[in-house]
């Protein structure tokens, strides 16, 4: 009897570790597979553009504070 639950205990983790690992791997394909379908390239391109388009404007507010700063410093009245 005592072997009979133990087989039965390792059978049930067993079965439990196989499907969550089945779980796993196809989260994981699917996943995979919406990044490489059209509209997940769509969707990295419109990000990447975003984020080029944010540094830019960052950029220019940069330029702009550092330029009215020198201004400042180099047409001080004296």
């Amino acid at each position: 009897m005592r072997r009979l639950i133990w087989t039965g205990l390792v059978l049930t983790v067993g079965v439990g570790a196989g499907l969550g690992l089945a779980w796993w791997a196809y989260r994981r394909f699917d996943a995979a597979k919406r990044a490489v379908s059209a509209d997940g390239i769509v969707n990295r391109v419109d990000q990447a553009v975003d984020a080029a388009r944010q540094f830019a404007d960052e950029v220019r507010q940069a330029a702009a504070a550092r330029e009215a700063e020198l201004r400042r410093t180099l047409l001080k009245p004296e």
